[in-house]
């Protein structure tokens, strides 16, 4: 009987494997389990997207921590693969009273200590003043690493804005909902860095995206540092600006200007947000139904090009459709400027959905055809077209305007879709210019 003979293997080339897997990253991540048993080829580059994202919160955080840790030592590979890092409870989850998890993992240090290739790191829900020694050390050494490009600070509390200043690496920055440590506020005075080395000279400033809400003193506190001669974190090079319209307060009614004389010039893209119903929790209180004037500061950005606008029905229809007017007072305002606008874009995306049990139950038997029918059929959008088909903005091409309406009620698409056909009806002169209106 002759011998059987097998014929060898075929082998995909390295990059079709990657980028079958590729093709997959955003599925189940048990596909890229599977796909990591297939041979060492295909284990390399699932453990890329595996580990790529790493998020240690609320729940067994520490024990995933432990797990990490082990895993990294164990396989020094792993570290290469782990580009972001999310720290932090779920947004002041944790029960009253009850400290994070953070406080009492040993390992969170070390581990830390072990993601020298993170390029994007996320903190949330952390007390500065509860920090020890090793830990506050340790996150400084995380935000300070040259590697990282984009930083996410959200709900931090007795945070020294002077951390800040020598952050020259980063390219993306949110500051959300961050207080300053009462000892370094500028209204102590205290809030120059000491201490410093001498920064090396940069040649280029790599800060372009900024996000802000909710932390106007210590806005006001890390402009202040940043006058200092130590400083090279520089957000007067700005080109992506956003602003969440949330507990829009006092303070950062005071801040805003500041920051927008630092970097209006250079700010091409500019976005106003409204929270998720998950941010909303303190409507009552905290959260600024009538917007100010200043949250659309179109005519002090002569550079601008695009306008993003996501903004609840809730917001815009408050007291008569007050905020709408705001709104188109600020397009008029950009209108009467000297020079002609550099404007090409505007999308205006309207959430209808429920921001919070308090407005669900209010509006229980929310209809919202008739929202739609209401916020469409307006006089608002003739006089915003009115003030677009201006010679003001030469350059503008699109006008998009959408209606969020995922987590209602069905609504039809067809009501969606006369709602915009009114809302095009209104804007007729802003149709015969040649501007696109969409979707």
């Amino acid at each position: 009987m002759p011998s059987c003979k097998y014929s060898p293997s075929f082998i995909l080339p390295q990059e079709l494997i990657d980028r079958v897997i590729d093709c997959v990253q955003e599925d189940d991540p048990l596909d890229l389990q599977s796909l990591g048993l297939v041979s060492s080829a295909w284990y390399r580059r699932t453990r890329y997207h595996l580990f790529r994202e790493v998020e240690l919160s609320d729940g067994d955080a520490q024990g995933r921590c432990g797990q990490l840790n082990s895993l990294v030592q164990s396989n020094s590979v792993l570290a290469k693969c782990i580009k972001m890092l999310y720290v932090g409870a779920q947004l002041k989850m944790h029960e009253e009273g009850e400290d994070p998890w953070f406080l009492s993992c040993p390992k969170l240090v070390d581990t830390i200590a072990l993601l020298a290739y993170l390029e994007h790191v996320v903190l949330v829900d952390i007390d500065w003043d509860l920090l020890s020694p090793a830990l506050n050390a340790a996150f400084y050494n995380l935000m300070a690493s040259p590697n990282i490009g984009i930083l996410h600070l959200s709900a931090i509390d007795n945070m020294d804005p002077s951390l800040l200043v020598q952050f020259h690496h980063i390219k993306s920055l949110t500051i959300e909902d961050v207080e300053v440590s009462p000892p370094h506020s500028v209204l102590t005075g205290s809030c120059f860095p000491l201490n410093l080395p001498s920064p090396t000279p940069i040649a280029d400033q790599l800060l372009r995206f900024l996000t802000v809400t909710k932390c106007g003193e210590f806005l006001k506190t890390l402009m202040k540092c940043l006058k200092s001669s130590e400083a090279t974190l520089n957000i007067s090079q700005i080109t992506e600006l956003t602003v969440w319209a949330y507990t829009f307060d006092e303070d950062m009614i005071e801040a805003w200007p500041m920051l927008l004389n630092l970097c209006g010039l250079t700010v091409k893209t500019f976005s106003v947000k409204q929270t998720p119903p998950s941010l909303q929790d303190d409507t009552e209180s905290g959260m600024y139904w009538i917007l100010p004037d200043s949250i659309f500061p179109f005519n002090h950005l002569p550079n601008l090009e695009h306008i993003h606008l996501h903004l609840s029905y809730y917001c815009l229809s408050v007291d008569d459709f007050r905020n709408f007017m705001t709104l188109a007072c600020a397009f008029d305002r950009l209108s009467q400027s000297d020079t002609p606008s550099n404007l090409t874009t505007v999308n205006f995306s309207i959430d209808f959905n429920k921001w919070n049990d308090d407005i669900e139950a209010e509006e229980e038997g929310l209809d919202v055809e008739s929202y739609l029918d209401a916020l469409s059929t307006g006089k608002t959008w003739v006089a915003l077209g009115d003030i677009l088909k201006r010679p003001s903005f030469p350059k503008l091409q699109v006008f998009n305007i959408t209606f969020n309406t995922s987590f209602c009620a069905v609504v039809p698409a067809e009501r969606r879709q006369f709602a915009v056909a009114n809302i095009h009806s209104q804007m007729n002169g802003l149709m015969k210019k040649g501007v696109m209106i969409g979707p």
